[in-house]
């Protein structure tokens, strides 16, 4: 009779409802139960719990009754139920002798913790097993990269049956081009650097130093001036790179000063 009476229950609130008071403090024990039951609560009941989750007092009822209007108060009724039924909040007398609300101190201490993070580690110790025996270093994970999602390699091995009878393979102006784009991309080294706006009337252009390697000039508002700065690093012999397409160059660091004072010439 017992197990039919279990079997009627439709959802988790109606399965925890069935528990002695003992066995849900247990479950509350934990951060991952409370945001479990947290997350299958009723919206208006999850509301609830938000607000009172950081209140150390309780709450009179008649003010818990106040965050809801008349014309839900059947939700209201629902979610204080659904509330009271899983122990996640209980009575207490207020200083007067009014009723009040106040959240399972178990429940809420928990729910904070998988909410904000702290306490112990969600998963079991594991340390009782000794060290990964398959772990791997970065040598192994770099190999294991080239051998299998390098492009190149990747388009060979995944080509269609009719292209695997051809040699090569590949055409080579697809693995020519890769490997210029992979030379042009080698070319240049960035690290974190400090970043100026020059112009008048809005910004023209923006550079971007990065130490003794050179100086990046990018976000050119119109391709004539890019190409003038690009013309004039070029005739000083400080360009190091370009890319019109994109209206960026990289000047040497010592030209950059140069090139920025003949910018400013310009501008006037």
């Amino acid at each position: 009779m017992k197990l039919r009476e279990q079997l009627r229950c439709k959802n988790l609130h109606e399965f925890l409802k069935e528990l002695s008071p003992a066995v849900l403090d247990r479950l509350y024990n934990h951060p991952a139960t409370c945001l479990a039951v947290f997350r299958e609560l009723p919206q208006l009941a999850k509301n609830y719990v938000m607000r009172m989750l950081f209140l150390e007092q309780p709450l009179p009822q008649a003010a818990v009754a106040y965050w809801v209007k008349k014309e839900n108060q059947k939700e209201h009724e629902e979610s204080t139920g659904v509330l009271s039924g899983l122990r996640l909040w209980h009575t207490q007398q207020l200083p007067g002798g009014l009723q009040g609300l106040i959240l399972n101190p178990i429940f809420k201490d928990n729910l904070r913790i998988a909410l904000l993070g702290g306490g112990k580690a969600w998963a079991d110790d594991t340390s009782q097993f000794g060290p990964d025996k398959h772990a791997r270093d970065i040598d192994s994970l770099d190999k294991y990269a080239i051998e299998r999602w390098e492009i190149i390699h990747f388009l060979r091995t995944r080509a269609h049956p009719v292209m695997l009878k051809q040699t090569p393979v590949l055409p080579p102006t697809i693995t020519d081009q890769i490997a210029l784009w992979e030379l042009e991309r080698d070319r240049l080294q960035f690290s974190e650097g400090k970043t100026q706006s020059y112009g008048n009337s809005g910004v023209s252009f923006k550079t971007q130093s990065y130490g003794d390697i050179g100086v990046l000039y990018n976000q050119f508002l119109s391709q004539v001036d890019f190409e003038v700065l690009r013309n004039h690093a070029k005739d000083l012999g400080v360009l190091i790179w370009e890319n019109p397409q994109n209206r960026v160059m990289v000047v040497t660091q010592a030209g950059h000063s140069d090139v920025k004072k003949f910018w400013k010439r310009q501008k006037h």
